[in-house]
């Protein structure tokens, strides 16, 4: 299923190291859950800044301060 699947695939991630692995299949858009939890705006920060090409749609609460 997956990428060869005409559905579309949210993967979802709590770790760096989860993403890593959505990435390297090709993947560049992902489900943050449960985002405060898993660090909050301060962990999509540190996500992002060695892959600006990927996009995360958080979800689990997420407070900027």
């Amino acid at each position: 299923f997956g990428l060869t699947s005409e559905a579309p695939l949210l993967p979802g991630i709590a770790t760096i190291s989860e993403m890593m692995i959505g990435y390297n299949l090709g993947y560049r858009e992902f489900k943050f859950f449960p985002a405060e939890v898993a660090g909050g705006i301060p962990a999509l920060k540190a996500f992002s800044g060695p892959f600006p090409d990927v996009t995360f749609c958080p979800t689990g609460g997420i407070r900027r301060n």
